[in-house]
């Protein structure tokens, strides 16, 4: 699955917001963010703030032009709320890979998928955390990232590692500044890619250094399905030298 992330990156303006209602129909889902009121109470958060209202129409949009919606969400009293039936999976952000009370209430819902993302963790908190989740709720899947631009911490091994050591299905969460990662990571066979959107105006973007813009969305994803064909089985065959 393809997923593109809104984030924060409507800067808590509804006409940002309305131009990721033109997502590439090549897109398999899209997510939004609801985090907590108290997050936008901060002086630096106020202005990135929209209505739940808002939020909720644009999911009902999203979900009417037959993409997938993804909620990260961070507010476990919120989750009824936001259309439970229209949502296909969840995003746990990795500041709330502890938060049990918000993981278990994801996990009351009937969604395809539940994706933790592992930006923050190492494997000592991982392990007390993720081998009794997954032994309980088969929906669980990981999402390997990195809260860093640099390309020198990506460390796409780790998606490999991950699967073999939790047995779960490991996507991966794309957060460098070099767009070249996301094709990179297609060697590793994450279970899906994640990356985050921005809009076409020159505008500071929480998520501005790794995301992509709307007007490259399409070719980007275009160009992910051609490259995992190329990874193949791994089976070699005999064939004849044209030569």
């Amino acid at each position: 699955m393809i997923v593109a992330e809104i984030g924060l990156n409507h800067l808590g303006r509804v006409q940002i917001l309305d131009e990721y209602i033109n997502i590439p129909s090549n897109v398999d889902a899209i997510t939004i963010q609801v985090i907590s009121d108290n997050f936008y109470d901060h002086p630096n958060n106020k202005s990135l703030k929209i209505s739940d209202k808002i939020l909720i129409e644009f999911i009902d949009k999203i979900h009417n032009l037959g993409i997938k919606v993804g909620l990260a969400i961070d507010d476990y009293k919120k989750i009824n709320k936001f259309l439970p039936s229209k949502i296909s999976f969840y995003k746990i952000l990795s500041k709330d890979i502890e938060n049990k009370k918000l993981i278990d209430e994801v996990r009351k819902t009937n969604a395809e998928s539940i994706y933790i993302s592992t930006g923050t963790s190492d494997y000592n908190l991982l392990d007390t955390i993720i081998p009794p989740l997954i032994k309980s709720d088969k929906r669980i899947k990981l999402i390997h990232t990195t809260l860093s631009n640099d390309i020198a911490a990506v460390n796409l091994k780790a998606i490999e590692t991950m699967r073999n050591r939790y047995k779960v299905p490991i996507a991966y969460g794309h957060h460098c500044s070099m767009l070249n990662a996301i094709y990179a990571s297609l060697g590793f066979m994450p279970e899906s890619v994640f990356f985050y959107i921005k809009g076409s105006q020159d505008l500071r973007y929480p998520d501005n250094a790794h995301a992509v813009e709307l007007t490259n969305i399409e070719e980007l994803v275009s160009d992910i399905k051609v490259i995992k064909k190329s990874i193949g089985n791994g089976v070699k065959i005999s064939m004849k030298n044209w030569w």
